[in-house]
């Protein structure tokens, strides 16, 4: 079977989860926040609540039984915004504790092109990486250069990390769906509002039995 990278691996605000998925000693301490050296380190309530909300969607992935490879086989669209399917691979990464799938898509030109990294957070590993993905999504963040714009949006009902590269003309979404499915979407000369219609057109959410 093909070996590809840990998917968030490549997405900085993501490294928190990679850097702690083994440690278990702060196991109990909660996603980390960065604070301001002059505020007081006194959680509001709004805070308090997100933590509970946190550990709440942990302990229910922890007890999920992962999505089958006969599953994900199903649910595979042939074709993507017109794109036919051009190959995927069907595994478990993170020392076999992540069910996960790699799909590709090509327009006829081969010059438009999408790839979809899907994990299905189930199980301790996986909901360790969602717990990271969650708090990283609530987040207000944005920045702009000549070269690249990442923010964090919400659009369709769905909170993501968008990044487009203006110099390749490509753009990647990061999104978690239904507190479970982290996906990943990459597409090569493609902007961003049609990287978010591949997104839509997914239909993730499905998977959930």
């Amino acid at each position: 079977m093909k070996k590809y990278m840990f998917p968030l691996m490549a997405l900085p605000l993501f490294l928190w989860s990679c850097n702690n998925k083994s440690d278990t000693r702060n196991k109990d301490a909660g996603p980390s926040v960065s604070a301001n050296k002059n505020t007081e380190a006194v959680p509001t309530k709004s805070t308090v609540g997100s933590m509970n909300d946190l550990k709440a969607m942990g302990d229910k992935l922890r007890k999920a039984t992962p999505t089958s490879k006969e599953t994900f086989k199903e649910w595979l669209p042939d074709e993507l915004l017109g794109m036919q399917r051009t190959g995927y691979t069907l595994g478990a990464m993170v020392m076999g504790e992540i069910a996960s799938v790699e799909v590709h898509y090509a327009s006829t030109d081969k010059v438009r092109k999408l790839k979809v990294e899907l994990m299905d957070c189930a199980g301790e590993m996986g909901a360790s990486v969602a717990m990271a993905a969650q708090t990283t999504l609530i987040m207000d963040y944005e920045e702009e250069s000549e070269t690249k714009s990442k923010r964090i949006l919400a659009k369709n009902g769905v909170r993501a990390v968008e990044e487009y590269q203006k110099n390749k003309g490509n753009t990647i979404l990061e999104a978690l769906i239904e507190n479970r499915f982290y996906v990943k979407v990459t597409g090569e000369k493609m902007e961003p509002e049609e990287v978010w219609e591949a997104l839509v057109a997914l239909k993730v959410q499905s998977l959930i039995e």
